[in-house]
């Protein structure tokens, strides 16, 4: 945006608008939809997305309005609202037609209107908004008067808009406007954050003028009598240029310009000019509406001979190791060489500076050191004379700071010397001055100045530390301050004390005192107090001396009065005693009772006594007795005015221990020395139950116990009370086992304990139950007989009692009883057994009582063992009469032979033996042709004993072959012989075959509908 519009406006830019030119007149009609479908082309987004929001809201509020018809007996439209809508959106409802009323009448604004209109400004004005309305009264009372907002838009740009103005008024004067451009404005309203729609676009173009100020002309090149120049176009601002107008000044420097060229060409040569010497030109533009005005001037000077001698170099500003030169500056100069000479060198001139500048800041030179300079120009003809010579010298430094001031000579305590060294460096020229400050507490004060290199300082504090520094002065400045010297007085005996003060209540045999520092400790430290006690005869001596400021003076007597004062000390020595304090002892407590006696009554009785000690000043009002025993702490057992007292409730053969103390109002005495006492041995304790252990049986309880307290005597015997019988120990052993009782009964038992003194008390009882008798064995059967095995059963099958049985089989070895089954079961198979041997068994039977008696032995002995069974036998060689039948032979078992049993029978009939013997293999004939067989093999087993036939082997079936037949034919035939077939059965294998192929066949027909279905 320009100066000029940025400073009618009163916003900056907003979100731009893009402006299009109207026909001048507007389609709208009244309506809110009609109004939406015909928005004009200044709405921008914000004022269409609050337009579509009341819009929404008012629908919103009539989907509830539901209109009922029109009653007979009243021709108004009734409208009911849905009840489950509160009063307030009524209200809101209402608020939204109004918003919206309004929204529709800031929108209907008119476009402005110009005029005036020139290069650079134009006049806009609008017709002032009504926003009163007939109908609704409220809303013309409750609107304020609207804010208008003028935007503009530069066509020649990007044509994006820009709030210009924004305010109640109805004109606005447009200033700083381009010529010869076109131009769209329109203008909105505002009320109460509403923003109405804008109204239509008006265009308008500023008028044409002069030409803009042109640029300066440049240099293109130049010799001694000419120069070249070139310069850009200037802007025509709507009117073309017609011709550039170059002046020049002649080269004589003054302010009267004449025309050197005019016309439309952008460069020129001017020629016939004067060697050596500067021109100034300027241009200027015109068009048909007039003349530009100048543009700045340019200089430019003509090439020539070798400058003339400058001037020489001014020193501008001088430091301590540089010098800043300067020289004027000629236009027929183009270089400058500057040189410098150091007389402390000897070298003559070296150049120290050669460029175009017009200064130079000579660096790293030495302080207070005189320099000469000279000075000569050069341009592409040559060099000129050497200035005249002129001499700048640096400045000096300060000086470095002064050694740190120390003592001179011996410290008195108010007043000594100090003395400082000269620095080291003074900067280039002498020390003019000296300064010295002291800081006693409240900072560093000058207290001398001068050309001295020491002072002395009276009127001090004796024993306090002063601190020193000191700070030199010359032309080239001030110096630092230097270190921080410290200086100490003498000090003095410390100062007089305050008298002591009480602190606490005074004590019978002690008083505790308290006292200050002095004011004024002589300039050293306190290092002690001494306190001094004078006594009721007059006496003296030292209590206390120490850093402390307090002590407890002891070693008094009750009730007297006693004199306290103090002195303090610090390495000098001691102070002044303070005025003296005095106070009277307070009363003592007893002394410790005397005569104690103590004698034993009773096993559990002890009499103490003890005689009145001494009071110290106060009535004894009670006496503490206190006791103990073993290894623990005394205990108060009498608290009382009387000097004796009765233990009761002691432990009898115990050694007890007792002291006492006496009691007035000033507190209690010190216990007086223990005194010891054994009560007498008595019968022994009771038995505690918890320390009683049983072991109970079916007819017996074992008893142990843990031995009572004996009381001083040691223990005889126990008396053991079970039920209405006494039982008594054998001596003092803690155990004893009771026999002869009845199982599952209850008995009370109690213990006694007897020494020499007596029998002591019974315990608790206690109650012990008696445990059953164990369950009996049951009878031990055997159920299932083998060659290897024994089944073996026991009791009724019946188990209520949860008993548990353990089957046990003796070792022919060791003869003894091994384990072989445990558990609450009823039978068991014991295997791998031996055939035709006898074992022996026996069982028993436990429960929670424990286990019972072993059975009688059993005595089972296994079978003998069966021959193997055969395989189906083999058939071969089969005839119409005849086979071969073989198979395999069977393992032999023992020593014993072995034989074979071969029957063979039909479909009509049972089998029959038709071998029997030891070969493996067997011819049988006499067979029917054409007829199906089956033959089974058994194995038989020979014993010393007899035979024992094992089981048949499964059958084999085969069919003998049938007769051939012959037929004859006559004589004039042929006579053909025809066998018939028969029909034989299938192998085993054969029979394995086919199914293998079935089963295939059936399995290749799966993959393929399996297939088939999944693709």
């Amino acid at each position: 945006m320009q100066p000029g519009l940025a400073a009618q406006g009163l916003h900056s830019s907003v979100e731009p608008v893009q402006l299009h030119q109207t026909n001048g007149h507007s389609t709208s009609a009244p309506g809110l939809s009609e109004s939406s479908a015909h928005l004009n082309a200044f709405k921008d987004e914000r004022t269409q997305r609050q337009f579509f929001k009341l819009k929404k809201r008012l629908e919103a509020r009539q989907k509830d309005v539901v209109i009922l018809p029109q009653a007979a007996s009243n021709d108004t439209t009734v409208k009911i609202h849905d009840e489950s809508h509160q009063p307030n959106e009524v209200s809101q409802s209402q608020t939204a037609e109004k918003e919206l009323q309004l929204l529709e009448m800031l929108s209907a604004i008119k476009p402005p209107n110009v005029s005036d209109i020139t290069a650079t400004s134009a006049l806009l004005k609008w017709t002032k908004l009504d926003l009163s309305t007939e109908n609704d009264s409220d809303l013309q009372e409750s609107t304020f008067e609207p804010k208008y907002i003028l935007l503009l838009c530069d066509k020649s740009k990007d044509n994006k808009s820009k709030v210009i103005y924004s305010g109640k008024g109805t004109e606005c004067n447009l200033n700083d406007l381009k010529p010869a451009t076109n131009y769209l404005a329109c203008v909105q309203a505002e009320v109460n954050n509403v923003t109405g729609r804008p109204s239509e676009s008006i265009s308008f173009k500023t008028l044409c003028c002069k030409p803009d100020v042109p640029q300066p002309p440049k240099l293109l090149s130049r010799t001694k009598t000419s120069i070249s120049l070139k310069w850009n176009a200037a802007v025509d601002n709507g009117a073309k240029i017609l011709s550039y107008i170059l002046e020049y000044d002649e080269g004589n420097g003054s302010e009267n310009f004449v025309e050197l060229f005019n016309g439309l060409q952008k460069q020129f040569k001017a020629v016939k000019l004067k060697a050596s010497t500067c021109y100034r030109f300027r241009l200027a533009a015109v068009n048909e509406l007039g003349k530009s005005g100048y543009s700045e001037v340019s200089c430019f000077s003509t090439s020539g001979s070798t400058p003339s001698q400058p001037s020489p170099p001014v020193l501008k500003e001088a430091f301590i190791d540089k010098l800043n030169l300067e020289w004027q500056s000629r236009p027929n100069d183009d270089n400058y060489t500057l040189q410098m000479e150091d007389d402390g060198t000897f070298h003559g001139f070296l150049p120290v500076y050669n460029g175009k500048d017009t200064c130079y800041t000579c660096l790293r030179l030495r302080r207070n050191t005189s320099y000469k300079f000279r000075l000569s120009a050069s341009n592409d003809e040559g060099s000129s004379p050497w200035s005249p010579v002129v001499i700048y010298s640096t400045l000096p430094d300060k000086p470095d700071k002064p050694g740190k001031p120390s003592l001179k000579g011996r410290a008195h305590s108010t007043f000594f010397k100090v003395a400082w060294d000269p620095p080291k460096d003074d900067g280039g020229c002498p020390i003019t001055e000296y300064r010295l400050e002291m800081d006693c507490g409240d900072g560093f004060n000058l207290i001398y100045s001068g050309q001295e290199l020491e002072f002395l300082c009276e009127n001090l504090l004796p024993g306090k530390s002063y601190s020193f520094r000191a700070q030199c002065i010359s032309p080239g400045g001030i110096s630092a301050f230097s270190d921080i010297g410290v200086a100490v007085t003498s000090p003095v005996v410390p100062g007089k004390c305050q008298p002591p003060k009480l602190y606490g209540k005074p004590k019978a045999l002690s008083i505790h005192i308290k006292w200050a520092y002095p004011e004024y400790d002589g300039g050293s430290e306190i290092l002690e107090c001494e306190v001094e006690v004078t006594y009721p005869d007059e006496t003296s001596r030292s209590a206390y001396k120490g850093p402390g400021t307090d002590c407890v003076v002891a070693g008094l007597l009750p009730g007297h009065q006693y004199s306290f004062r103090v002195r303090a000390y610090n390495k000098v020595g001691a102070g002044q005693w303070s005025d003296p304090f005095e106070v009277m002892s307070g009363a003592g407590t007893p002394d410790m009772p005397k005569d104690v006696q103590a004698v034993p009554r009773s096993p559990h009785c002890i009499f103490v006594s003890w005689s009145e000690p001494a009071s110290n000043g106060a009535t004894i009002t009670e006496y503490r007795l206190e006791s103990k025993h073993a290894e623990k702490d005394f205990e108060l057992v009498y608290s009382g005015p009387l000097c004796c007292a009765e233990v009761k409730s002691l432990i009898p053969a115990t050694m007890y221990y007792f002291h006492v103390q006496a009691v007035n109002s000033a507190g209690a005495g010190p216990f007086c020395e223990c005194m010891s006492c054994q009560t007498p041995p008595s019968s022994p304790g009771s038995v505690s139950t918890a320390n009683i252990k049983s072991i109970v049986g079916a007819s017996t309880i074992a008893l142990s116990w843990k031995e009572p307290n004996n009381h001083g005597s040691p223990i005889l015997s126990y008396n053991i009370e079970v039920g209405d019988v006494l039982h008594t120990t054998d001596g003092d052993n803690p155990e004893i086992c009771i026999e002869g009782l009845v199982p599952e009964t209850t008995y009370k038992i109690r213990i006694q304990a007897i020494n020499n003194v007596g029998p002591g008390p019974f315990s608790s009882s206690i109650k012990i139950v008696t445990r059953g008798l164990p369950p009996l064995p049951p009878i031990l059967e055997c159920c299932g007989y083998s060659h290897n095995s024994l089944r073996l059963k026991w009791g009724d099958g019946k188990n209520p009692d949860l008993k548990t049985y353990t089957l046990e089989l003796e070792n022919s070895q060791t003869k003894r009883f091994m384990p072989v089954y445990q558990g609450p079961g009823h039978t068991f198979k014991v295997t791998k057994l031996q055939e035709i041997t006898s074992y022996n068994f026996r069982i028993y039977a436990s429960n929670e009582e424990g286990d019972g008696h072993c059975s009688d032995v059993f005595t089972f002995t296994t079978q003998r063992a069966l021959p193997p069974a055969l395989k189906a036998p083999k058939v071969t060689n089969i005839t119409e009469t005849s086979c071969i039948v073989e198979w395999l032979t069977a393992k032999p078992i023992g020593e014993d032979m072995l034989s074979y049993k071969l029957q063979i029978g039909t479909k009509e009939s049972d089998f029959h033996v038709v071998y029997t013997g030891i070969q493996n293999s067997f011819s049988v004939h006499n067979l029917t042709p054409g007829t199906e067989y089956s033959v089974r093999v058994a194995a038989v087993r020979h014993c010393s004993d007899g035979e024992l036939p094992g089981p048949f082997s499964p059958c084999s079936v085969f069919c003998t072959n049938f007769v051939n037949l012959i037929e004859t034919h006559p004589p004039k035939f042929f006579s053909v012989v025809r066998s018939l077939k028969i029909r034989q059965p299938l192998t085993d294998q054969q029979w394995a075959m086919i199914i293998l192929c079935g089963f295939t066949f059936f399995a290749i027909c799966v993959a393929i509908i399996i297939q088939q279905a999944l693709s």
